[in-house]
């Protein structure tokens, strides 16, 4: 087997990230493509102009109704950015703002990512492998880029910002984000306040539920996934956009079952009153969290309009479900796609990245459960600020068994082919099927709008990409079990 030595000391990576960041903004400044819909605003970008160009009467005539609102910080940043540099806000100046926005919010998250990895202790390869898994795909990559005038990249340094003041146990910083990202993406609000509510250091880890009781968990899990479906069917639910048969409903209905059934058996603890955080709940912590949540919800309710929202909650989870099953196992090919091949080093770990998760604490490990069974949902865009939470498990399961070099440049090389940075997105219009090409160079790379071709011609790629790295790199390395090694911080251990 070819060897490689790649001679990187901790104090070269700020250094690596710093050029190969350089290197892409320079690819987008140098070669440019924007989406051409709306003259490079896009599909919701047209609404955010809107929303920009007259920002007062949005708030103050409550314009937005509660979906919306919870949007609206980007889009206050743009404005405000512009209007401090008494700069016309035309089109064109917005998606100029929202460049620099998603430049500006990659590159803080680059500095939260190493921050973030110092304080876990991770080494010089698991460091290499999260900033591998973050930033070299389609989402961080291409996205910010090709179709800038959205939220996505400044919730993904708002969920960073979360995770590393989780991690710094800075209670005050890690609800002020919370509060704050309520406002950019809905589901930062939640999970900031889990995470505050049960900080890491004051629990002892939820302990693996062997048995009977845990297979009953799995199976409940997947049953009652079944039944969604069928009650979204009987209501007439038809959020999907790509035609199904009858078989390959079937088989992304049984598919989903047992993705369900595998990927929960892990998350299986021990629930006793030695166990559960219940000191905790009955903490100022618990008050202070709904204190907030019902602060934001305040808020929302004074500045919304009070229509019907675009989306709500009972919504959500409507599309997370029928999403899953537009063709057998679509969110993993989705997933893969959207964020990365380190996509699958979690699937292949998946046992040992739960019980790292564990060892972090109930308030990382719910927020990672939670995000788990939302995952079969194959808008991965909507996942963006949970994937961070995946990647410190799998970093801190892998650090344990570092990989060959090799195995690095490889996986970087592959991440890179799949973010499409030299891939041309563009056409002149997207106004024809968006399942049929050329409208599906941009649209194959969305779950929900992935055509039957894309995802058998994506699919068998990513076949190979796994197989290349499991014969070549992951055969070779066992990832045994280390019962009782905790996770450590500079400052303290986390459990």
């Amino acid at each position: 087997m070819i060897s490689l030595k790649i001679p990187l000391r901790q104090a070269h990576l700020p250094w690596l990230y710093f050029l190969v960041f350089l290197a892409i903004a320079g690819w987008h400044a140098f070669r440019p493509e924007l989406v051409s819909e709306a003259n490079g605003l896009g599909w919701d970008g047209v609404e955010y102009a809107q929303n920009i160009k007259q920002m007062k009467e949005t708030i103050l005539d409550k314009r937005l109704d509660s979906y919306r609102f919870q949007r609206l910080l980007p889009q206050l940043l743009v404005y405000l950015g512009l209007s401090s540099l008494s700069a016309t806000i035309t089109d064109q100046t917005i998606v100029r703002g929202f460049i620099l926005l998603n430049t500006m919010a990659i590159a803080l998250s680059l500095w939260l990512w190493h921050q973030i990895a110092k304080l876990l202790g991770l080494g010089v390869k698991s460091q290499i492998l999260g900033w591998i898994a973050l930033f070299i795909n389609f989402a961080t990559v291409k996205m910010p880029f090709y179709t800038p005038v959205l939220c996505d990249t400044t919730a993904l340094a708002f969920g960073m910002a979360i995770l590393y003041f989780f991690l710094k146990k800075k209670s005050i910083p890690l609800l002020l984000v919370s509060l704050l990202g309520a406002f950019c993406f809905p589901t930062l609000l939640y999970t900031g306040l889990l995470l505050f509510t049960f900080p890491y250091q004051s629990f002892s880890k939820p302990t693996a539920d062997a048995g009977r009781i845990g297979v009953l968990f799995s199976v409940t899990i997947s049953a009652g996934f079944l039944l969604f479906i069928l009650l979204l069917r009987q209501a007439g639910h038809t959020y999907l956009v790509n035609p199904m048969s009858n078989v390959t409903l079937v088989a992304s209905v049984c598919c989903a079952m047992i993705y369900l059934y595998i990927a929960t058996l892990p998350l299986h603890v021990s629930l006793s009153i030695k166990t559960l955080p219940l000191a905790e709940l009955r903490s100022y912590r618990t008050v202070v969290a709904v204190i907030v949540l019902l602060v934001v919800r305040g808020i929302i309710y004074a500045f919304s309009s009070g229509n019907t929202p675009r989306l709500n909650y009972k919504g959500f989870l409507a599309h997370v479900a029928l999403e899953a099953v537009t063709n057998p196992l679509a969110f993993l090919v989705a997933h893969v796609v959207y964020l990365g091949p380190a996509v699958l080093l979690v699937i292949y770990a998946w046992g040992k990245i739960v019980q790292s998760a564990k060892e972090m604490g109930w308030g990382f490990f719910v927020v990672f459960s939670l995000f788990t069974l939302l995952s079969i949902g194959s808008e991965s865009r909507q996942f963006i600020t949970s994937w961070p939470l995946f990647v410190v498990a799998l970093c801190v399961t892998l650090d344990k068994h570092p990989l060959p070099d090799l195995f690095y440049a490889v996986l970087f090389l592959l991440s890179l082919a799949f973010s499409k940075i030299g891939f041309p997105l563009n056409i002149l219009s997207f106004s024809g099927n968006l399942l049929r090409l050329p409208e599906q160079r941009y649209f194959m790379h969305h779950g929900p709008w992935m055509s039957d071709d894309a995802y058998f011609g994506q699919g068998f790629v990513i076949v190979i990409c796994f197989g290349l790295l499991y014969f070549l790199f992951l055969r070779r390395t066992k990832i045994q079990k280390q019962e009782g090694t905790p996770v450590k911080v500079k400052s303290s251990p986390f459990i």
